[in-house]
Parts: C-alpha cells; sequence; structure tokens
C-alpha cells in the first residue's frame, strides 16, 4: 500500500492474537480500514440491481454504473434522509428505483410492477407478444404475419404469395384492438 499522506508508524487495533499478544497495523491499513465503510455499503446497494451489461466499450459500463448504480444510490440515501428529518419510514433500493422509474415516466397512480392498469397501457407503443408456441417449442413466442406488409404484398402480387412472403414478427400494437402484429417498418405507418 503506497500513501504520501500517513507515515510508517504502527497501531494498535484494540485486538489481540492467539497468543494474547496486541495486534497492530500500520497507520494507513487502520485509516483506510475507518473510512471505507460508506464506499462498501453503497457498491452492495448498487449491485442488487445492476444493470451492466455485456459490451466491448469500458465506457458505455462506466456511464450505466455512475448513472444507474452510483447516482441512484445517492439520490436514495438523500431522499431516506428527507424522510427520517419529517419523521417518514425510510424505502430500500428497490421500492426508491421503483418510484424513480415510475416518476421519471410520469405514470400515475399504483406502479406497474403491481400489475395494475397504467395510463402508458391507452397509448399505442410496439410490444412483444405474451402469446407462446404449443408442445416442444412453448418456450418460444408466436410469430405471426406483419399487417402492413400483408397488406402491400397483397396489393402487389395477390392474397396466396403475400400469406408466404409476409414479415413474421413476435411485436403487436398494446391498444389497437386485437392486438394486431406489427413489423418495426410498418408500425410508425399505422400509426401517429
Amino acid at each position: 500500500m503506497l500513501t504520501t499522506c500517513h507515515t510508517d508508524a504502527m497501531l494498535a487495533t484494540g485486538k489481540k492474537d492467539k497468543q494474547g499478544n496486541d495486534i497492530t497495523k500500520p497507520k494507513a491499513v487502520v485509516y483506510y480500514n475507518g473510512t471505507k465503510q460508506g464506499i462498501d455499503v453503497s457498491d452492495q446497494m448498487a449491485s442488487y440491481h445492476c444493470a451492466l451489461r455485456k459490451t466491448i466499450r469500458w465506457y458505455h459500463k462506466v456511464g450505466i454504473e455512475l448513472l444507474l448504480g452510483t447516482a441512484v444510490v445517492n439520490a436514495m440515501l438523500l431522499y431516506n434522509e428527507r424522510k427520517r428529518q419529517a419523521g417518514q419510514k425510510c424505502v430500500n433500493i428497490a421500492t426508491f428505483r421503483e418510484k424513480l422509474a415510475d416518476s421519471l415516466l410520469k405514470v400515475s397512480g399504483p406502479s406497474m410492477a403491481s400489475g395494475s392498469v397504467s395510463v402508458i397501457a391507452s397509448k399505442h407503443y410496439i410490444r412483444e407478444t405474451e402469446d407462446r408456441e404449443a408442445g416442444k417449442r412453448a418456450d418460444r413466442r408466436k410469430r405471426r404475419a406483419c399487417i402492413g406488409c400483408y397488406r402491400r404484398l397483397k396489393q402487389a402480387f395477390g392474397r396466396n404469395l403475400a400469406k408466404r412472403k409476409a414479415k413474421r414478427v413476435i411485436t403487436e400494437c398494446s391498444a389497437c384492438i386485437g392486438n394486431p402484429p406489427f413489423c418495426s417498418e410498418c408500425f410508425p405507418l399505422y400509426h401517429d
């Protein structure tokens, strides 16, 4: 351990070894052990819900860790401090992340995680279907022909060719009646 702040003086830790002798450590080590606690707790709380993904670009990892790890933990600590001062109950990291996401998405009422219907459900957006294939392929989502691709091919080449050549997708519109399947290219053509 290199340091320019401390001398090479040895300090007693207040503990004894098996023979009953006092355990001594360098002053730099005692100082480090006394001050590292806040960082360890912060890293531990950030690790509960890690947002890091496998990537080659190291700066992506650093940015995501700072934004979604350290910044969220620091914000939660400040939030809990204000709650404590007001005499209210503190929240854990998972509840805080949920509240933060709800406030950023401007969702009113109960959170989406509790399974309630939210404001977003009435807006059109593309999502993955929940339908699964049967039998051995039950782990896969059911693919259906894109409505936009099918209509375009049907006008140009007829129904039979359109049925075979239309792009098969696992995405659908969230708010249209019947949740019709759309590919990412056709979805904006049918929705404002």
